[in-house]
């Protein structure tokens, strides 16, 4: 089971990230990739960190989520019954 939480604990961190980056007002800083928004490095670098936690979002964490689930599946399937006398 430590490898279902794990993976469990993984994409819950990703989800948060991105929450937090989008609170603080990340995804103002989307517009440096179009050239749209001339805020120097910060926002830039603000910018790249939105985008890549959008990607984990999008992309990792159901992955993540599938995979501790099944996981988990597998390990309670495994789990023999005990007999009663």
């Amino acid at each position: 089971m430590n490898f279902t939480k794990l993976m469990l604990k993984t994409a819950l961190v990703m989800v948060t990230v991105f929450l937090v980056l989008h609170i603080v007002g990340g995804i103002q800083f989307l517009g440096v990739f179009s050239k749209e928004l001339e805020s120097g490095t910060p926002g830039m670098i603000f910018g790249v960190l939105c985008t890549l936690s959008w990607v984990a979002l999008v992309l990792m964490v159901p992955v993540l989520l599938l995979v501790g689930l099944a996981n988990a599946a597998h390990a309670l399937s495994r789990i023999r019954p005990t007999r009663r006398r």
